[in-house]
């Protein structure tokens, strides 16, 4: 897929890397084009060449990752992205405009940030130990820093829920979870799983529970008193929530302001922290009074 929006030359660079160690392709106009490899920031080069972005590229890929018409995914534009096949999200900046109190679109794009997913069967097994305990789960919060592997985690916590025959309903608001493309999900997800994407939080779980009644409800990244309060409601219904949220160890998380009243409540039972060393890997699990206990 990414033949078709980037020039041959960052493609034929980018096949001479082990492709499952490239996480993120950062484009800035006029500058040098990096990448994440293997979870570090790198010039992209193509031998000795250094490969600079041409002035314009950025508005040439977003053209062609909308397929010519901006406005078919304006929707998702004004939120600072566009997610394409295989579960590829594009982060943009530009120039926004503005209409009333609100945005009415994004132009003159001059960055962007092509994160890469990479489905990793089995990558959550230590982490589904701590949080599933036959027949049902505990309420859980996935933490770690952006980049580390919660939504490769997510996405391989529903499966194994899903072959627990639960009803699992995962909130995909940025279509990164599942990829869906026609209506369908890219990656393997479980025969039990039903999928909303692109609907915030507040409305997606709202209109979820009353849907399709899960038993469990999978999310990504809490950004807003709004995300909290949506997970609050289905927990208190009885709904169980796995959810992520950046941070980059536990006092971070305890620091976030828009957190205080889930954290204050006691309703998440288990506090997955991701290492901020090593993608994927289990650091440590605080139960709900944030004590260690592993």
């Amino acid at each position: 897929m990414l033949e078709s929006l980037l020039p041959s030359e960052v493609v034929d660079a980018l096949k001479k890397l082990d492709e499952k160690n490239v996480y993120e392709i950062r484009i800035r106009d006029g500058r040098k084009i990096k990448i994440n490899y293997s979870g570090k920031y790198v010039a992209l080069a193509d031998g000795r060449k250094t490969i600079i972005a041409e002035p314009g590229l950025c508005a040439k890929i977003m053209t062609k990752a909308c397929d010519f018409s901006l406005y078919s995914v304006n929707n998702q534009i004004i939120q600072g992205f566009v997610t394409v096949e295989n579960g590829v999200r594009i982060g943009l900046c530009g120039e926004i405009v503005r209409e009333n109190d609100g945005i009415k679109t994004v132009k003159n794009f001059n960055s962007l940030n092509i994160r890469i997913p990479h489905d990793v069967v089995n990558c959550s097994n230590v982490v589904f130990s701590q949080i599933f305990c036959a027949p049902g789960i505990y309420n859980s919060l996935i933490v770690s820093a952006p980049g580390k592997g919660k939504t490769t985690m997510l996405r391989d916590l529903s499966r194994k829920l899903s072959r627990e025959n639960m009803n699992v309903l995962i909130v995909d608001e940025r279509n990164e979870i599942c990829a869906v493309n026609g209506g369908k999900a890219y990656y393997d997800i479980g025969e039990n799983c039903d999928i909303i994407t692109f609907g915030g939080k507040e409305f997606a779980f709202s209109y979820g529970i009353r849907t399709m009644a899960p038993d469990v409800i999978v999310t990504d990244e809490l950004m807003t008193i709004q995300d909290v309060s949506a997970i609050q409601l289905a927990m208190a219904g009885g709904v169980r929530v796995i959810a992520s949220v950046h941070a980059g160890d536990i006092e971070e998380l305890q620091n976030k302001t828009y957190l205080q009243g889930l954290l204050s409540s006691k309703s998440v039972d288990r506090f997955i922290v991701l290492s901020s060393e090593e993608t994927g890997k289990l650091q440590a699990v605080y139960d709900k009074n944030l004590r260690r206990i592993k």
